[in-house]
């Protein structure tokens, strides 16, 4: 998908913006279907995204992490903590060290979800992977991940 480009004094580059592009159309059709799946349990597509998070990140078990990590704001994070709260699915337990620090864990009620969630990453992956051989696929995530550490120098 990635076109080359000629700069003027004949190096090839690869065109940013079709990575871009790309990217986002992935995005935008991942969206869609973690909606698809949020409708069948009632939950909003941030409620979707937190569960999705800690479903794949439970390391990762702070609201900070999950605003940080998946580019919302802090405020649409509580709010959508607090209606998992309440739904049960998502429990919260105190910093042993830090009183500030709240962690946060799925609840068992919240299984079921996070294997809809499990099985529509499969389903992603395997459709994003079509065609590609395992050394295809190794080769496309190391990609992948140096593209998205360069970007710290955007």
């Amino acid at each position: 998908m990635c076109h080359n480009r000629t700069k003027a004094n004949g190096q090839n580059m690869i065109d940013s913006s079709e990575i871009v592009l790309s990217t986002r159309h992935i995005d935008q059709k991942f969206e869609t279907a973690i909606k698809k799946v949020g409708l069948r349990f009632s939950l909003s597509p941030i409620e979707m995204n937190i569960i999705g998070f800690l479903a794949v990140h439970p390391e990762m078990d702070k609201a900070k992490d999950i605003a940080a990590m998946r580019g919302f704001s802090k405020a649409s994070i509580s709010q959508g903590l607090s209606l998992l709260s309440d739904k049960g699915l998502v429990k919260t337990s105190p910093d042993l060290n830090d009183r500030r620090v709240v962690h946060l864990m799925l609840t068992d009620k919240a299984n079921e979800v996070k294997e809809a969630i499990f099985g529509l990453l499969k389903h992603c992956s395997d459709e994003l992977f079509a065609g590609f051989s395992k050394e295809d696929k190794e080769m496309c995530n190391q990609l992948i991940r140096r593209m998205s550490a360069n970007s710290e120098n955007i």
